[in-house]
């Protein structure tokens, strides 16, 4: 009988992922997202004076309602799950320009998102501490970490009171969260290692966004210091989109 010949397949070779393939497998995992909008309140009296605020609780002017009002048409088209607030009333008067649009979100208030405490230097002109300290307010411009107003909050605590709030039970999806310029530079710090002697170098204006991303446990910097809705050109703030 005549046998028929047997063909044996040498084995495929193996096939390598293309590059970034398996970033693009991470990706499509279901994790936890979450977008987090950092917000200042809005200008003060005192913003306007160069006048250190800290703890003092001083409302917003006619300017920093304005401010607010047209970040928050912005914010509507963003469409926050949650608000977290600063309990100071600018803070809250900037969270409330969001929350009269938008009533049905959820909003709390956190006293870890008070602005750091400036002490002696609370009430007093930028001019007025640096007749007064001297050398001591020039090194703490250089380096917040190394001084520490008297009666004050030391930088170092600032920067661990908010690591807590963003390392604690946070919620995925969109938050905002409304605060000032001493905690959000603060954050800045805890979460990207940044030297404390380049915090005062962030520029964080009045009514202006850091957009911040978490996913698979990394965060990444969006933008910083985002205010084109307070443009005098910008007719309709609600049509400048919000992306991280």
């Amino acid at each position: 009988m005549r046998r028929s010949a047997v063909q044996v397949r040498a084995p495929a070779p193996a096939l390598k992922p293309p590059e970034g393939a398996f970033l693009l497998w991470e990706e499509a995992l279901p994790v936890c997202r979450r977008e987090i909008l950092f917000v200042r309140h809005g200008k003060t009296d005192w913003n306007d004076q160069l006048r250190f605020q800290g703890s003092v609780d001083i409302p917003l002017n006619g300017e920093g309602i304005r401010q607010v009002e047209r970040m928050a048409l912005r914010v509507l088209a963003w469409r926050p799950e949650r608000i977290i607030g600063s309990p100071l009333r600018r803070a809250l008067r900037t969270a409330a320009a969001v929350l009269s649009r938008m009533p049905e979100c959820d909003f709390s208030v956190l006293p870890s998102l008070a602005e750091m405490e400036f002490g002696a230097w609370e009430g007093k002109t930028v001019f007025q501490i640096e007749t007064l300290y001297g050398g001591q307010y020039i090194q703490w411009k250089t380096d917040p970490s190394q001084v520490t107003p008297e009666g004050g909050e030391s930088f170092d605590h600032t920067v661990e009171r908010v690591r807590g709030f963003l390392t604690g039970d946070f919620p995925c999806g969109r938050t905002l969260v409304v605060s000032h310029g001493g905690v959000i530079r603060a954050v800045l710090t805890a979460l990207f290692d940044i030297a404390p002697a380049v915090v005062w170098r962030m520029r964080i204006d009045n009514a202006a966004f850091v957009g911040i991303e978490e996913r698979h446990g990394r965060f990444s910097l969006a933008f910083c210091n985002d205010r084109v809705h307070l443009l005098d050109d910008v007719a309709d703030p609600s049509l400048l989109p919000i992306r991280m």
